[in-house]
């Protein structure tokens, strides 16, 4: 690393890079789309993930970490292997993405807009955001922390903090902003994402305190691992809405034009959910229906039908939860004469059945 090694020890707890020891493991990360010019899907399936990248041109190096509660992977390249891969298409995600410059300069397509990132800066990209590390040329080392929405809420509705006179309140932070402006967009969230510029001279000491911390947390099995792991992450996001320390701006990318369709039949679906049909698409926004189902398997995996149903579906587990409507009356309402169609379509997205799926929620949530 170009870094001080002995900062970042933790990376490398274990692993010696000089025995030649070193083995290509799977990755955690999933990919769909794969090769999709319009961006490939990524998926990680737990609560976060932390990840070390270092690219190196002049020493022909690729080099990746990636840490979870569950295990450890490592990944060695040469750089050359990385080039003859050709050029690394945009992708995005279910998750947020906080991405940490520790040296070098790194260069990130941001939907169309190239930024650049120095030692110290960091940038925080929203769901769905079609993003990609420009290696051409490059000379970085990055950390990436992956987090999913529901823990990152978790996470904060925790963080709680007592004035003088004994009132509890959470702190603020940016990642509310970006699930406020998600929250308008049920089906595409907010093309948003958040730049943090370092004031000053870059300390690499302060990150990599909390960064080896975090590591060396992660890789342990002792109690109380998960709730420390919080801490740790809680300290970053303090660390980085101290606006002493850095310039904080959230950006706002512009929609392509498929963008603009994917929004318009989330818009569509939830203002006629039980209307909408490739003949109502078509008609409402003069599009040819194969190219809207195109569109939605791109951004969903599902087919437009799929896309419909599992939204519609949804609406019914949340009128289960949040009204004493019958579950016939629910079917009913949403367009569902078949009884035993609906509670087949309900198992498929949830695996249970309506009734089981009321009883069990009802349980947790009392």
């Amino acid at each position: 690393m170009s870094t001080d090694k002995n900062n970042f020890n933790a990376v490398k707890n274990g692993i010696s890079e000089a025995s030649g020891e070193f083995k290509i493991r799977k990755s955690f990360m999933k990919y769909r789309n794969v090769g999709d010019k319009n961006g490939e899907v990524v998926e990680i399936g737990i609560p976060y993930m932390i990840m070390y990248e270092s690219i190196s041109k002049a020493g022909n190096r690729a080099n990746y970490f990636e840490f979870t509660e569950a295990n450890s992977n490592y990944f060695f390249n040469d750089y050359d292997y990385i080039v003859q891969g050709g050029v690394r298409p945009l992708h995005y995600h279910e998750f947020y993405e906080l991405t940490i410059v520790l040296s070098g300069e790194l260069k990130m397509q941001i939907e169309n807009e190239i930024r650049t990132y120095t030692p110290g800066d960091c940038c925080i990209c929203n769901k769905n955001i079609r993003h990609k590390e420009i290696t051409d040329n490059a000379e970085f080392e990055i950390v990436l922390f992956m987090l999913s929405e529901e823990y990152l809420k978790n996470l904060l509705s925790g963080d709680t903090v007592f004035d003088e006179q004994g009132n509890m309140f959470s702190n603020k932070t940016f990642f509310l902003e970006l699930f406020k402006d998600n929250a308008r967009h049920h089906f595409f969230d907010a093309k948003e994402y958040v730049e943090f510029r370092k004031k000053g001279d870059y300390v690499a000491e302060e990150y990599f305190e909390l960064l080896n911390e975090m590591v060396l947390t992660i890789r342990e099995n002792k109690a109380g691992k998960n709730y420390r792991m919080k801490a740790d992450f809680c300290e970053f996001i303090e660390m980085l809405e101290n606006k002493e320390r850095f310039d904080i701006s959230i950006k706002q990318s512009k929609l392509t034009s498929e963008d603009k369709i994917f929004i318009t039949v989330g818009e569509l679906l939830v203002a006629n959910p039980t209307r909408i049909s490739a003949s109502f698409l078509e008609k409402q926004m003069g599009y040819n229906s194969d190219h809207i189902n195109r569109v939605i398997k791109r951004r969903t995996g599902k087919t437009l039908s799929e896309f419909c149903r599992s939204y519609i579906i949804e609406l019914a587990a949340d009128r289960l939860l949040h009204t004493t409507e019958s579950i016939g009356d629910i079917c009913e309402s949403l367009g569902y004469s078949n009884r035993s169609f609906f509670n087949k379509m309900f198992i498929r997205e949830y695996g249970v059945t309506p009734s089981e799926y009321r009883r069990n929620k009802a349980g947790v949530m009392v």
